[in-house]
């Protein structure tokens, strides 16, 4: 960013770009957080990852027509998905949305929790309680808003949700 645009930017007659941000923070010594919250944007904002079907599969595609509701304090790196469910049984969360914490893997702390479990063999993630293995069928997940058990024979993920954010 040159000197002119950089004092036009300061002085209010020009906005900051997304790929600037970066650049102003270091002339500015400070965070590029800091800059987006001066621009307005909410601190440690969520970013939308996708959305729960009304049967719990995650789809990745976010529907526009809803915006995320004010979700809180959570870390950088969390990811929301909001509840598409006007029918069937997660009619109730409808609208809400739920915050999960990307893995890189399975961790053993995430069994009996609720978490977003990407299968290598499964087209769509699903949102479920991991349950410990058993017997043939291995690991399994119950899930969430359902009494449906699928087997996950090869679970390569198993993100924790840290925050469930229902409708008013």
């Amino acid at each position: 960013m040159n000197k002119s645009l950089f004092t036009r930017v300061l002085g209010g007659s020009r906005r900051v770009q997304v790929s600037e941000v970066g650049t102003l923070a270091v002339a500015l010594q400070t965070t590029p957080q800091t800059i987006l919250e001066h621009l307005g944007y909410p601190a440690h904002a969520v970013r939308p990852a996708g959305r729960v079907l009304p049967d719990g599969r995650v789809s990745p595609i976010v529907d526009r027509r809803h915006a995320l509701p004010p979700l809180g304090d959570y870390p950088a790196e969390a990811s929301a998905l909001l509840i598409t469910a006007a029918e069937g049984p997660l009619a109730w969360a409808d609208g809400g949305a739920l915050v999960y914490l990307p893995a890189a893997g399975v961790a053993a702390a995430t069994v009996g929790r609720l978490c977003v479990l990407e299968d290598a063999e499964a087209p769509l993630p699903v949102l479920g309680v991991l349950q410990p293995a058993s017997g043939r069928l291995g690991v399994a997940a119950l899930v969430f808003g359902s009494n449906e058990r699928v087997a996950l024979a090869t679970l390569v993920r198993a993100s924790p949700v840290l925050g469930l954010h229902l409708p008013r």
